[in-house]
C-alpha cells in the first residue's frame, strides 16, 4: 500500500495549465524526494563527513520537475 496520498487530477491539470499556486502544490508534494536526490557528501579539514542539502543542485531539480509539468500532455 502506497503511504504517500497522490495529487489530486484537479491540482495536476491546474499546474500543467499554468495555475502557480497548483505548480506549488506539486513541487511540495515531491519535495522530500527532491531533498533526498540534491543531497551529498562534504568532508571537512578534519576528515569529517556529512550529508548536505546542495541549494543549486534543489532548484535545478525543482526547475526540471516544473518544466515535465508545463510540458505535460493529458490523452
Amino acid at each position: 500500500m502506497n503511504d504517500y496520498p497522490l495529487l489530486p487530477y484537479s491540482v495536476i491539470l491546474m499546474a500543467v495549465q499554468g495555475d502557480s499556486q497548483a505548480m506549488d502544490k506539486v513541487v511540495n508534494h515531491y519535495k522530500g524526494y527532491i531533498i533526498s536526490l540534491a543531497k551529498r557528501k562534504i568532508v571537512d579539514e578534519n576528515g569529517n563527513t556529512a550529508l548536505i542539502v546542495d541549494d543549486e543542485w534543489k532548484r535545478r531539480i525543482e526547475l526540471k520537475l516544473i518544466k515535465a509539468v508545463i510540458k505535460f500532455k493529458f490523452h
